[in-house]
């Protein structure tokens, strides 16, 4: 018989800031508990963690904004931790941003290439014109990814990158992402409140930074689905031929399982959250003595009284609440790859690397065999033979930190949006590096040549 109990944490030494290198800061808002971290990532896409708080969540539910007080204080008391134990002197964050909140689509647009060869007009061009074709409301969303799939032109349908290349017409497919302007006002509300002039630099899908920080190239090559389920929000994204897909979410999760114990129970929502820890994925995985013998017992806080839960009860009330969790997205992809969501004359997607979990939820004991259970049935209608479903639970790859301590907290599903958060704005800054750099060389090209010619005609004269 187990005892219900909670662990004390010492604090880690405070640690002096690095000296130098483009450190990018992120928050990820929870509805269970708010992360800050820092880092740094290579070139070959490493990431070191140079500084890493947390604290539980108030003022967030279902991975909504549900009291701008409450939140601005705990990322107050967040940020002064974060700033005192590292000497880091926060401005700016890059934030994450849960499914719920984003509308998503693939859209395809053309350009017509003017002198034959393609330049970076032309694919700019192109992206553009597949933007405006999106059929997202300004008003209520604003476009946080647009994400090229392939180009088109007239000796492939596969293009990588088409600049330099031949062709008279170019066409672009993309994946398109826009965040709920409500939530977007929100979140930068908020961080109003901890200085005049702190601010989010940037808006991620949390299902890009779960994908970013555990899936492989040779993945998203052969097909996956990514599967995010935190506390409140659960997030989604398909890749198939390196190509992102599909992306949504909606708002369920741990929580949900927290309700169903605490309402079965009869106990409050503190001590149904440590029940939980208990329970397995699904009582047909626990062994013969946790399914016989072993039990939780509960006490009501009135001296004397106390009751005792068996495992297998709790193990049947998770497993109920995964089930549903699990063929919503399998019922939502298998819609979306009906109506045509994935692209047009796309009837199926391709899922050989199977799914892989992430988020505080995919901890969960079985879980994978769940899930595994779930999409046993209905996989091979879009795109995956039943008795080959892969599932494991993805754990943060490429990641390293200043200290042994961090470097534990990393290696664990629930931290995939915050490494994969810092890798997406590595990612975001060298795309803006790169397209300062064109439109630099863009304007130096005019000027030498304007150079070029008041030398020549001074020479003459």
């Amino acid at each position: 018989m187990f005892s219900i109990f909670q662990n004390d944490r010492s604090q880690r030494p405070q640690q002096s800031a690095p000296d130098s290198g483009n450190v990018i800061f992120v928050f990820d808002i929870g509805s269970a508990n708010v992360r800050l971290a820092a880092g740094q990532v290579s070139p070959d896409l490493q990431v070191k963690i140079l500084g890493y708080c947390e604290k539980p969540s108030q003022g967030v539910s279902r991975g909504a904004v549900t009291d701008i007080e409450k939140l601005s204080a705990v990322l107050a008391q967040l940020v002064d931790e974060f700033s005192n134990r590292y000497s880091f002197n926060l401005r700016s964050c890059l934030v994450g941003v849960p499914g719920v909140f984003i509308k998503s689509s693939n859209e395809a647009g053309s350009s017509t290439v003017q002198n034959g060869i393609v330049s970076e007009a032309d694919k700019v061009r192109a992206i553009e014109n597949a933007r405006a074709a999106v059929n997202i409301a300004e008003s209520d969303f604003r476009i946080i990814h647009t994400i090229q799939q392939k180009y088109i032109t007239e000796t492939s349908n596969e293009v990588e990158n088409p600049v330099g290349q031949y062709a008279r017409r170019l066409q672009v497919s993309v994946h398109i992402i826009g965040l709920r302007r409500a939530h977007e006002l929100n979140v930068r509300h908020v961080l109003e409140r901890l200085a005049s002039d702190f601010r989010a630099s940037d808006f991620v899908f949390s299902g890009i930074a779960a994908s970013d920080a555990v899936l492989k190239e040779g993945d998203k090559e052969i097909g996956v689905c990514l599967i995010n389920i935190g506390a409140g929000t659960v997030d989604v994204a398909v890749y198939d031929s390196k190509r992102l897909l599909l992306t949504f979410g909606f708002d369920d999760g741990g929580n949900t399982i927290t309700w169903n114990i605490a309402k079965s129970f009869g106990v409050p929502l503190s001590l149904a959250e440590q029940i939980k820890r208990y329970g397995n994925a699904d009582p047909r995985y626990l062994t013969e003595q946790e399914l016989n013998v072993d039990a939780v017992k509960i006490e009501s806080g009135e001296p004397g009284e106390e009751r005792v839960v068996r495992i297998s009860e709790i193990s049947y009330i998770i497993n109920k609440c995964l089930n549903n969790i699990f063929r919503r997205i399998s019922d939502t992809i298998q819609r979306m790859v009906n109506d045509g969501s994935v692209g047009e004359g796309m009837r199926q997607v391709n899922m050989a690397a199977g799914f892989v979990l992430t988020g505080g939820v995919a901890r969960t004991r079985d879980i994978d065999k769940v899930l595994q259970d779930n999409m046993q049935y209905g996989t091979s209608n879009f795109g995956q033979e039943p008795a080959s479903v892969k599932i494991c639970v993805g754990i943060p790859r490429g990641v390293s930190a200043a200290d042994e301590e961090t470097a534990r907290l990393m290696a664990d599903p629930d931290k995939a949006v915050v490494v994969g958060l810092i890798r997406s704005g590595y990612r975001i800054s060298v795309e803006r590096q790169t397209q300062g750099r064109r439109e630099e060389e863009k304007k130096g090209g005019v000027t030498g040549a304007a150079r070029r010619v008041w030398e020549w005609l001074r020479s003459e004269m």
